[in-house]
């Protein structure tokens, strides 16, 4: 199904939200949701309004956290109820996740919220039934049916289904009664893991504990820890603030990962001969800086995938393969980094998985080592199956730049701009248009600059540039110093 989902709800209806929310993009469905916990900024305002425009189906967890509590959820819906008036074609689903009551009746925007009222919806309130409950399964099925898609349960996934079968050479061992236990908590930890709960440590260490005292040696519960140990510094509470906290984090994000890799360090102790160890190894070795160590890692991962009981990870290789190239890439060593990506894209075609970004990076690679007629070649070829990909356009762009034909790197430079509009691509316009001295375009591009708001360094160097080229020195210098590092790069 390629219809596209917004997915509405209250940060503090995060829980369940997330579960939803996981179990729909696990049966196929291309969902997007927010990621802010806040009042509104300007910046990500202007994303969401653009994403529930462009939705064909607008889900809504529907709360009295969501009609009184949030600012974003007032927004949200009625930015929907105004798109649909315009587009009839567009859907909402409406899911109680609150025991239906007076709360529905006069909270919150009323118009919009008496006109939600009169939808039907899908009932998910739990009613006292912890996690695996008849009522949620029953809802979230009649979704995915409504929505043309079988509901992949979390356990039909291989990661789990894994799990499942590691237990099952313990049948005798253990009772059917801590068999599906483990299994329940197993499946908690990995929607808590989702969530970024908390207390995820302290639930994978009992369940560590537990899988313990039955004599279950399995590696899951180890895996799933430095999963926990590895994620994003961001991800984790820090209690002060201020400039202080500057110091602090950067030694606690360096702790982190030396914690994980005393995890990992554990894991191929016990568990010498499987592979995914020595993977995780690889990356804390990456993360701390030891791209030695971490190449070795993988080339270790890679050699056990063919002992016979390792034949299912080989559906890894081209990612381990992809990770040892970003690794060269790091070091500049640009012959070894294109090696890895070809490999990589070998068995990427032969498994019908391929993707715009491994094109990409053969491409960067060919770029920097100069080799202008592979780079020509494996563009034209990332294009045949990608052709709305923004970057590749773009890097045709650049191509007919580097081999001084203007007219058709302007085709492609417009092509990548219609696919994805962005300050860079003006900016390659721009200089293309000068250099053909046809300043009505070149202005039509200065003009168009004004409807893009700067995100990043690098947009700030680009703008600094067209009014440097428009002759506007002091406008182009408040720009420069915005860029901060990377105008110095590049200037």
């Amino acid at each position: 199904m390629n219809k596209q989902i917004f997915f509405s709800y209250a940060w503090a209806d995060r829980a369940i939200a997330m579960r939803i929310y996981e179990d729909l993009v696990r049966s196929n469905l291309n969902v997007w949701r927010d990621q802010i916990n806040g009042l509104p900024n300007v910046d990500f305002q202007e994303e969401f309004l653009r994403k529930i425009a462009e939705c064909d189906i607008f889900i809504l967890l529907d709360s009295k956290n969501y009609r009184v509590h949030s600012q974003w959820c007032s927004m949200e819906i009625e930015h929907y109820f105004k798109c649909a008036e315009t587009n009839p074609k567009k859907e909402i689903i409406v899911c109680l996740i609150q025991e239906d009551g007076e709360w529905r009746q006069s909270f919150g925007n009323k118009k919009v919220f008496e006109k939600l009222n009169g939808i039907k919806y899908f009932d998910f309130y739990p009613r006292g039934i912890y996690d695996n409950d008849m009522v949620y399964r029953s809802s979230i099925n009649a979704i995915c049916q409504l929505l043309g898609v079988t509901y992949t349960p979390w356990n039909v996934l291989p990661y789990e289904r894994d799990f499942e079968d590691e237990l099952a050479q313990w049948e005798n061992k253990i009772s059917d009664i801590e068999r599906n236990a483990l299994l329940k908590d197993y499946e908690i930890i990995r929607l808590r893991l989702s969530q970024k709960s908390p207390c995820i440590e302290s639930r994978i260490s009992n369940f560590i504990a537990d899988c313990e005292f039955l004599q279950i040696n399995s590696i899951f519960p180890y895996l799933t820890l430095g999963v926990v140990q590895s994620s994003p510094i961001e991800n984790l509470v820090w209690k002060d603030s201020g400039a202080s906290c500057i110091a602090p984090n950067a030694q606690m994000n360096k702790y982190r990962w030396e914690q994980c890799h005393e995890t990992y360090l554990a894991i191929i102790e016990r568990f010498p001969n499987d592979p995914r160890g020595y993977r995780g190894l690889a990356v804390t070795e990456y993360y701390l800086e030891n791209n030695s160590l971490a190449l070795t890692y993988y080339d270790k991962a890679l050699s056990l995938m063919n002992r016979p009981e390792n034949i299912k990870h080989k559906e890894s290789i081209p990612e381990i393969l992809q990770n040892q190239g970003e690794i060269y890439l790091g070091i500049s060593d640009y012959s070894k980094a294109l090696e890895k990506y070809a490999e990589a894209l070998n068995i990427m075609r032969k498994r019908d998985i391929l993707t715009a970004e491994i094109f990409l990076k053969i491409e960067f690679c060919h770029r920097m080592l100069e080799n202008d007629s592979e780079r020509i070649i494996i563009i034209d070829d990332g294009m045949k199956l990608f052709f709305n990909n923004a970057e590749l356009q773009w890097q045709k762009g650049d191509y007919y730049i580097k081999t001084n034909k203007i007219e058709q790197a302007i085709y492609y430079f417009q092509i990548s701009y219609q696919l994805e509009s962005n300050l860079r691509t003006l900016f390659a316009l721009a200089r293309c248009y000068l250099f053909l001295e046809n300043i009505k375009k070149f202005k039509e591009c200065e003009k168009k600059t004004s409807s893009i708001i700067p995100q990043t360094e690098e947009d700030y160097y680009y703008l600094g540039y067209i009014n440097y080229l428009s002759g506007n020195a002091k406008q182009a210098q408040e720009y420069y110093e915005k860029s901060n590092s990377y105008g110095q790069r590049y200037r």
